[in-house]
């Protein structure tokens, strides 16, 4: 796949404006052209967006990502000010079904799961395989919780290899879960890893996803906050106001814009 997109820039990162049908064919095109590299796909809003600007290792890292789609609202805000009105969110709670639905009707797609505990890997498993014909989970782990900051090389990327998989899926929560495809991604043969966030539990049914008019009107995180507010609190209020102090003064600055260029899967 290769086409022209418009992009949100800040610095060294690059958040692709493109619909969930342009991800979803993105991925499926980098599972076809699966030689060289693992390709790294991200999908977050102003929390990953903060986390990358906000500290300078972080910020490295994580301007490699070969393809980062806005899964919140703040990236979105931030392209329609600038003049992309036609921008729309890509969750990764929606990238991950859609994938599945998609896949080809001459093969069998194959996926690892990596992140969340046992039990929601288990009924994972199970569902993708009761819900999604052509689609095949050749692998789960849980790994143990670890910091953000002491996220290592993984001891699993040989499970992850010797799977066959055509996807790995990482659900971990932002930042940590790009940063360990970001520090793994060289070790990884898998096509690849596409970081997911809570989407492993929204699609069994285990946390509840706000409704769609919620998340098309940008208060998908008032929603959440409701129903998580100790694990959310911290992040809304306090990451959320360095944020919006931030992106106004990049956007009055010019250090956020919006350009163009070529994304590819091969």
């Amino acid at each position: 796949m290769s086409d022209n997109v418009r992009e949100l820039r800040t610095g060294p990162h690059s958040i692709s404006l493109v619909s969930l049908e342009e991800a979803v064919e993105w991925v499926l095109a980098a599972v076809d052209e699966a030689d060289g590299p693992c390709k790294q796909v991200m999908a977050s809003g102003f929390h990953g967006l903060w986390a990358a600007v906000s500290n300078a290792q972080t910020s490295d890292e994580l301007s490699h990502v070969d393809l980062w789609v806005p899964d919140g609202i703040a990236p979105v805000l931030m392209a329609r000010l600038l003049g992309a009105s036609e921008v729309a969110r890509v969750p990764g709670p929606d990238l991950f079904p859609a994938v599945m639905k998609a896949a080809p009707v001459e093969a069998v797609l194959r996926h690892f799961l990596y992140g969340d505990t046992d039990d929601t890997l288990e009924a994972l498993h199970r569902h993708i395989e009761a819900t999604y014909p052509r689609n095949e989970v050749v692998g789960v782990h849980s790994p143990p919780f670890t910091p953000a900051a002491k996220v290592a090389p993984s001891e699993t990327i040989d499970e992850i290899n010797n799977s066959g998989a055509d996807i790995l899926w990482v659900g971990l929560g932002t930042p940590k879960q790009d940063l360990w495809i970001a520090r793994n991604r060289h070790l990884l043969q898998v096509p690849v890893a596409v970081a997911v966030g809570a989407a492993f539990r929204f699609e069994i049914g285990k946390v509840d996803r706000a409704p769609d008019w919620v998340g098309r009107s940008g208060l998908e995180w008032a929603y959440r906050l409701t129903r998580e507010p100790r694990k959310l609190w911290r992040r809304v209020f306090l990451e959320g106001g360095q944020f919006l102090a931030w992106s106004a003064w990049a956007m009055a600055t010019g250090r956020v814009t919006l350009a163009e260029r070529e994304i590819e899967a091969d």
